[in-house]
């Protein structure tokens, strides 16, 4: 299986299922480590459960990875083939989950870097799309990258705007543009 970049399609469902086999691995060898030293010393008192106890540390940096994620998945792949073809070969990503100020994620579902601005799609209609903006353009802001940005909560609205736009190519991207998508998947899960 093709391994999936963050910001491309597929990116989700491959990490969630990456991170859910290496959190029951590392807890099988948790417990595997921990019964050994048990079973060969006859009590909880010996270096194999402080291994065992250590190892609960990186489990939990899966976990704690693992659960914001999982009420989050990728787009239907009809839409992301339309907004890809809108897009062109633009510098289009898809599927950032950003931790917001509360520390709730949200699902930027996709993001188009383009020459105009930055355009998103957030499909969760209880965010407020404002708030994003602002708090998007505060990274953006720190890397000296700010620039337009405009956050839809209707596709629709976002499918028109990506129409009106001339088209935009990746490899030829001014390397703003294309350090504006780094600081958009640096900030994402």
């Amino acid at each position: 299986m093709k391994r999936a970049v963050k910001g491309h399609y597929g990116y989700l469902k491959q990490r969630k299922t990456n991170l859910f086999v290496f959190s029951l691995i590392i807890a099988a060898v948790i417990a595997g480590i921990a019964a050994y030293g048990i079973i060969m010393r006859g009590t909880t008192k010996n270096w194999y459960s402080i291994i065992a106890a250590l190892l609960v540390i990186p489990l939990a940096m899966q976990i704690s990875t693992l659960v914001p994620m999982l009420k989050h998945k990728d787009r239907p792949k009809e839409e992301y083939d339309r907004i890809r073809s809108l897009a062109g070969s633009g510098i289009l990503d898809t599927g950032l989950l950003i931790a917001g100020k509360d520390g709730k994620a949200f699902d930027l579902a996709y993001a188009y870097v383009h020459e105009n601005g930055i355009f998103c799609y957030i499909p969760d209609e209880k965010l407020n799309a404002q708030e994003i903006e602002e708090y998007l353009h505060g990274f953006l802001r720190l890397s000296d990258l700010d620039g337009d940005l405009t956050v839809y909560k209707n596709l629709k609205s976002f499918e028109k705007r990506l129409q009106g736009l001339p088209g935009s190519d990746r490899d030829t991207a001014d390397e703003r543009l294309l350090q504006q998508e780094g600081v958009l998947r640096a900030i994402s899960m």
